[in-house]
């Protein structure tokens, strides 16, 4: 599993458009991270789905270069695959969208909406929060902020934030720490609101 997987055609970038494809990813790349393939039974299970739902799906991934087949064994007469994910970061060649405007809204949506998804899923199991305790016992930072930026310096903060992400991510994989590792999303947006 590489690094970072630069995105770089609006192919792939209407196959990430799809809520289900991104948390199929985000599945396929936490079993990659742990040195583990997974094939599309494991993903199914993990998303209490049948797997005739899922097939469509990954081989429309696997097409686009975001999974790569690890394995494959007959079971039953029948080839399964096991799968990697491309890489552990999927960055938007801004080049090839020309701007945040050319970008298919199903790919921001997608994100956006799966991110949502991952905080409603940590939330569900807690009730009311009697203290700011509980809310922090979930692992939850939000930070929002208003800035008046040129368009340099917004592609710089991007760039930055980007930059110690990945930073973290090299820590992840360094070990040699006592405190046990737990997983967090981390998305970076930054956008125009309008007036």
């Amino acid at each position: 599993m590489e690094d970072t997987l630069l995105i770089s055609d609006i192919n792939t970038l209407k196959v990430l458009a799809d809520e289900l494809r991104l948390k199929l990813y985000d599945l396929v790349r936490s079993y990659s991270m742990d040195g583990e393939v997974c094939t599309v039974k494991m993903l199914a299970e993990a998303l209490g789905m049948p797997p005739s739902r899922l097939y469509y799906h990954i081989n429309l991934m696997e097409s686009a270069g975001l999974l790569q087949v690890a394995e494959t064994r007959l079971v039953s007469g029948i080839v399964e695959k096991s799968y990697l994910a491309a890489a552990r970061r999927l960055i938007i060649n801004q080049e090839t969208t020309g701007s945040a405007d050319d970008l298919p809204a199903g790919v921001i949506s997608g994100v956006v909406n799966a991110a949502l998804g991952d905080l409603w899923d940590s939330l569900k199991p807690s009730e009311a929060f009697e203290d700011e305790k509980q809310l922090n016992d979930l692992g939850l930072r939000i930070s929002k902020h208003s800035l008046n930026l040129t368009e340099n310096e917004a592609s710089e903060l991007m760039e930055r934030l980007s930059a110690l992400t990945t930073e973290y991510s090299v820590l992840e994989r360094a070990g040699g720490v006592s405190e046990p590792r737990q997983a967090y999303q981390v998305l970076h947006l930054i956008y125009q609101p309008k007036q």
